[in-house]
């Protein structure tokens, strides 16, 4: 499965956490609810 750039998201550091609902106490955020981090994206 290929991933297009400019829809591809990273993960945390490359620790691949993830948080759906953007809670300030969580590490990450999720992307747009697919599951995949964006943060540093």
């Amino acid at each position: 499965m290929s991933l297009i750039p400019h829809y591809r998201c990273c993960t945390c550091g490359g620790t691949g956490l993830v948080n759906d609902d953007h809670s300030e106490a969580a590490t990450c955020r999720d992307c747009d609810g697919t599951g995949i981090d964006n943060h540093g994206a």
